[in-house]
This record gives structure tokens, sequence and C-alpha cells, in this order.
């Protein structure tokens, strides 16, 4: 084996950065030894172990993260915080190896290709690594804006609107000696580092009070909003991942999306929309400004949500809507407050009611005893 890859120990062994994605990691160690990327996996996991073909950082096989952590004289425990299983517990309750996972953004890989727009990046972050890499967290749904330099994260190359692909910045280079840079997107070569740096403003200083918070404190198992604290976090994001979907959801847009959207002097917001809505796949902006509606939408807990939930007629048929185990503190709100079930009189009221109208001359079918019972109809 040739770089002096053979031995358990390898020459250069970088350990990851903090927060740095495991792709992000391996990019780097390949690099590091200079060579391209899909040389050095191939000498050190073997041509038969294609890890390329998946989503490494979502699911990432034992052997490799065991490899790695040999390899490079790093804790498995550090090893495995590089992969996004790490948020399982406190984001979400069960890690999806496949298919969708709540907050996580898809890659759409297609031959080893991200297609999907999921992996996001902060060009000022970039820039100011002395070894630029990408963050975990920037595989977060909700994760839209730099917690340090709070600007708006990019979801694509802004010069050619391809996806991110760094592990393919050499590909089919064969003349290539040296490897490009982690920064360089693969397809047109633009530099990341210069794309812009957009800042979009919410009016609502206890909203942005809230994100800011929920980025700073994501990872610690625990919640809190201005008044309710969660011994469990996901309990918290699960609700907001809910109220994105709804907010979004086309048969409400017309009346929830702008009526937050003005008290958070965001202006008018459009999404696009579909049958099925996956808060995961909408881009970089639209998550952005849904997550801060769903934000707003719990701060003063409860009775902000009471009110508004009345003034636009929100049934609890819709804010349970494909909601099929809502945590405790969300349901008995609805249940309490919003619920309306029609009351049914008892068979001795509506005698009553019938015997009223027969003494009186008039008629009492049921249309007229549900009149004078204060209700639209009865049930025969």
């Amino acid at each position: 084996m040739m770089n002096g890859l053979s031995g358990s120990l390898w020459p250069i062994h970088s350990k990851p950065y903090p927060h740095e994605l495991l792709s992000s990691w391996l990019v780097r160690l390949a690099h590091a030894h200079g060579l391209k990327l899909q040389t050095f996996c191939s000498i050190v996991f073997g041509r038969s172990r294609n890890i390329w073909n998946r989503d490494i950082d979502k699911y990432a096989p034992d052997w490799l993260l065991e490899h790695l952590a040999s390899a490079t004289g790093t804790s498995i425990e550090k090893v495995k915080d590089t992969t996004l299983k790490s948020y399982e517990g406190i984001l979400y309750e069960s890690h999806q190896s496949n298919g969708n996972t709540k907050w996580i953004t898809p890659l759409g890989i297609y031959h080893r290709t991200h297609k999907a727009y999921g992996l996001q990046y902060c060009p000022i972050c970039l820039a100011q690594d002395k070894e630029p890499y990408f963050r975990k967290y920037w595989r977060l749904a909700f994760y839209t804006e730099c917690e340090k330099h709070h600007i708006l994260l990019h979801d694509r190359c802004p010069n050619c609107g391809d996806a991110i692909n760094f592990h393919r910045v050499e590909m089919g280079i064969r003349s290539l000696i040296k490897p490009r840079s982690i920064v360089n997107c693969y397809k047109c070569n633009y530099d990341l580092r210069d794309a812009s740096k957009n800042v979009i403003h919410c009016s609502d200083w206890q909203t942005s009070i809230q994100y800011r918070t929920i980025l700073d404190f994501h990872e610690i198992g625990w919640s809190f909003t201005e008044n309710i604290t969660f011994n469990y976090s996901h309990q918290l994001f699960d609700v907001l991942r809910h109220l994105c979907v709804a907010i979004s959801s086309k048969h409400r847009t017309s009346c929830l999306l702008p009526y937050i959207a003005e008290r958070l002097g965001l202006g008018n917001l459009s999404i696009q929309h579909a049958e099925i809505i996956i808060f995961e796949k909408l881009n970089v902006r639209e998550r952005h400004l849904l997550f801060h509606c769903a934000l707003w939408l719990t701060l003063k807990w409860p009775w902000r949500f009471i009110r508004v939930s009345n003034e636009l007629n929100l049934t609890s048929a819709y804010l349970l809507k494909d909601y099929a185990e809502p945590p405790f503190w969300f349901l008995s709100i609805i249940e309490e407050y919003l619920t309306k079930l029609q009351y049914s009189p008892t068979e001795e009221e509506i005698q009553t009611a019938k015997n009223y109208l027969v003494t009186k001359g008039m008629k009492a079918g049921i249309t007229h005893i549900s009149f004078l019972l204060g209700y639209k109809t009865l049930k025969r």
C-alpha cells in the first residue's frame, strides 16, 4: 500500500474540527495526503467498498467509523459525533438511515452526485477558516442563518446554480495533480467564499432572539421558550416542524402565512406548493421564513396560538392534520380551547321543546325544534 497508509495510524491523522461533517473530514484527510478523494478511499478502504453512493453523513457504516477512529487516533465517540445520527433523541426521536428524517436536508444522490440542495454553507465562515470545512449543522433544515455572522446560508452555487458536491471537486479531471479546494464548485470552479452575504430582517425582536437561542443551544438535549422548559428538546422541535408544514399548507396559506408574515415584517411570502409539503426539501429562504413564522406562533404560549387560531377559524382538524402523536403540551391546548364539539340535547329537552311548539299551535318538526333549542340541525 502506498503513501505509508498501510499502518494502523495514517501519516497525517488530522482530527475533525468542531462540528465538522464526516464527509468534509474525509475530503480533508485525502487532500492532506496529497491524494484525490477517490484514490485515497480506494487505497485505505478497498475498491470494493464504495462509500460515496450514499449519504455517508446520514448513514455511515460502523466499519467506516471504526476504521477512521483507529487510523487517526480519534475516539470513536468523537468520530460518531461527525455524523447526523448524533442528533437522534435531540431533534427527533428516531434516526432514519433510509428515507426522510425530520430536520435533515436530503442530498438526492444519483450516481454519487447530489441532485438536491441539502448541503448549505456560510461564505464568511469558509473564508475565515484557516482550513475550510463544512459544518454538521449546515445539514439542518431550520439552520438557515449563520449564528456567528447572521447572514442567510446558501444551498447551491450562486454562479451555475448546481448543488454543492465538494466530494467531486477533482472528479473526471485526470490532468489535475493537486486536488482543488473544498470551497470550489465542482461544476464551474466558482469560489463559494465569494457568494453574496444576504440578510433577512425580522421586525419581531422576541422571535429573532428565540431563533438565535435555538441556533446556539440546539444540541444540548433540552430546550426552552420564554415560559416553557422541555426536558426533551425533540418535543418542541416536533411541534415546530408540524407548524411549518401547517403554515405552508395550500389550504391555509391564503390566510395564515400572510397573517404571521405581516406581524414579522417579512412582506409578501410565497411558497411553491406541492400536494405533499416536505419541509426539508424547500429552499433555504422558504425554510427560513416558515421557521420564523412557526416560532412566532409558539411564543407567549398558549394565548397567542389560541387567539390566532380563533381569529382565523383554524379548526382542531386542521391543526392536527397528519399529526399521529402530538406531544401533550400541544395537544392539551387544542383539546381544551380549540376543539368545538357540538352539544347534543337530551331526549327530554327535545320532547319539552316539541310539546311547547304543539301547545302554541306551531309546527313541531326537526327544523323548528332545532331552531328553538339553538342548533342548526338535529340528527334524526
